[in-house]
């Protein structure tokens, strides 16, 4: 019994992570290619459930090589695998006045829009990381049920020791009854075995 209640708590958790990396892939691709060769990148959606990323550019007419480009850059964020969709929502002549006034208010929205994707993926990406440190709970408590209680966030260490600061996972636990120092250490190699990472911070309270 207890195995079939971890067993999809370990999935979920695994799947949740594997979603947030490609969205921070995608998105690392996305900024790169919004401006290519004189098309700019009107709107955007990725699906992290399917690795599906559909482009829709505003600008000249993109040829198959153009398109061909745009998807291989993809390589480059190591989000290969990814299903890339590229759609022309606006094809403009230059010669065209009010195409090109169109196109620079097109351009506007464009900034706009990448500057509500980048606030609203820092939203999603807070919200996922309060998920999964419930995820976290709920597996270890399972093992111990000492711990009724998990923060988790990932944040930045500054040190007088370092030229720049270190990506740190910090963990606080909360605890029903106190627990000796062994117990203490088999808890934290079982979070550095869960996450795959050993610079963790762990705290008890």
């Amino acid at each position: 019994m207890l195995l079939l209640f971890f067993l999809p708590s370990v999935f979920f958790g695994y799947k949740l992570v594997k979603n947030e990396k490609f969205l921070q892939k995608a998105n690392n691709y996305i900024s790169n290619i919004s401006n290519f060769e004189g098309n700019y990148l009107l709107k955007h959606t990725i699906d992290p459930k399917s690795n599906t990323i559909v482009l829709t550019y505003v600008g000249p007419l993109l040829n198959d090589n153009q398109k061909s480009a745009i998807i291989k850059k993809a390589t480059d964020f190591n989000i290969q695998n990814a299903k890339i969709i590229i759609e022309q929502g606006l094809t403009l002549n230059n010669n065209d006045d009010k195409s090109i006034e169109l196109y620079r208010l097109k351009e506007q929205i464009m900034n706009l829009n990448e500057q509500l994707n980048q606030k609203n993926h820092k939203i999603d990406s807070m919200s996922n990381q309060n998920k999964f440190g419930l995820i976290l709970l709920n597996e270890i408590k399972t093992i111990y049920p000492q711990i009724q209680g998990c923060y988790y966030s990932e944040s930045l260490l500054y040190h007088d020791k370092f030229l720049s600061p270190v990506n740190t996972t910090v963990i606080i636990l909360s605890l029903k009854t106190q627990i000796n120092n062994d117990v203490k250490n088999k808890i934290n190699n079982w979070f550095m075995q869960r996450l795959n990472n050993n610079n963790l911070k762990i705290f008890y309270e």
